[in-house]
């Protein structure tokens, strides 16, 4: 799976990090569901081993990273998470979604006595290494210690509101000087303007404040994106404008009626709270058009050969039900 990961991002033009994932268990104490079993290591040796592979397959690629990752406390025996950090590559990033609905709070609860981030809290070395994916469901001591790790909470606004996960602390987080950034996880939005209008909506609903951060609200939704989104794939920079940097871009109209009439002060905010991706002119990878005027260079192959495969898996036709 990672090999055609690296092979799909090859042929669309985009750099990747694969993050090989440790499952183990359907829930906690509970052997894993027959439809579980195709993606199961059942040991921590059996992890590293798909580990170690993945490994060699990064290194044959230039635009490839790597990270590692264990489910959740729920998918992985609570011994079993802590040495799979203990024994994963120290400069890697180490990814683990956590207490993402109430049902796995209270699950968790009642397998050992504690909510997951506080378990995790109490008996890992949580640091600006942890990127913690969803962490909706906080407690008031969880999210002050939590913050102060240096920890990243990878946030998925679109997939957590088409779950019903709920809405993650984001404000007072923030405020205590948390770290965080955003990702896909479900794939159910893949606009990251929308994602952050989400972020700050969903805490001026609850909060019944108009502004959700201090200054400017889009210049820190994009900064703080960046910076930490870098460090969740496990890449490493610093002026990313600086000489000898990747080129690598999304390209806005400036000319569009909106941006083209507003101050440089104002360009972020206009761009964060009223564009959207009809105002993308395409997309630079090492200072290459990949995507241009909204086309990408490959576009009429891939969509052909996407359709295709999509009619003979039929995964499109299932019923819901």
């Amino acid at each position: 799976m990672g090999e055609r990961m690296i092979a799909a991002a090859r042929t669309s033009g985009i750099k990747i990090t694969l993050v090989p994932v440790f499952y183990q268990m359907g829930n906690f104490g509970t052997g894993p569901l027959p439809h579980q079993r195709r993606f199961i290591s059942t040991s921590v040796d059996a992890y590293c081993k798909l580990l170690e592979a993945t490994q060699r397959i990064v290194k044959n690629d230039g635009q490839a990273h790597l990270g590692f990752s264990v489910h959740s406390l729920r998918a992985v025996e609570f011994q079993d998470v802590i040495r799979t950090f203990q024994q994963g590559p120290e400069e890697l990033p180490f990814h683990l979604h956590i207490a993402e609905q109430l049902k796995e709070v209270n699950d968790c609860l009642a397998f050992c006595g504690k909510r997951p981030v506080a378990w995790l809290l109490e008996n890992m070395p949580v640091n600006e290494r942890f990127h913690l994916v969803h962490a909706t469901h906080l407690s008031d001591d969880e999210l002050r210690k939590l913050a102060a790790t240096g920890a990243n909470v990878v946030l998925c606004p679109s997939t957590e509101g088409n779950l019903g996960d709920g809405i993650f602390r984001m404000k007072e987080y923030v405020k205590s000087g948390g770290h965080w950034s955003i990702g896909t996880d479900s794939h159910i939005g893949l606009n990251p303007l929308e994602e952050f209008r989400m972020l700050d909506y969903r805490q001026r609903l609850i909060t019944h404040h108009r502004n959700t951060f201090e200054g400017d609200g889009a210049n820190y939704l994009i900064c703080e994106e960046i910076v930490s989104g870098r460090k969740a794939m496990g890449v490493n920079f610093g002026n990313h404008f600086a000489l000898g940097q990747p080129m690598d871009a999304v390209v806005y109209d400036a000319c569009t009626p909106l941006l083209g009439n507003t101050s440089l002060d104002n360009i972020l905010s206009t761009l964060v709270y009223s564009a959207d991706s009809s105002k993308s002119l395409g997309t630079l990878v090492d200072g290459r058009w990949i995507v241009k005027d909204q086309e990408h260079i490959s576009g009429t192959e891939i969509r052909s050969e996407f359709s295709r495969v999509i009619r003979e898996i039929g995964i499109r036709q299932v019923g819901i039900r």
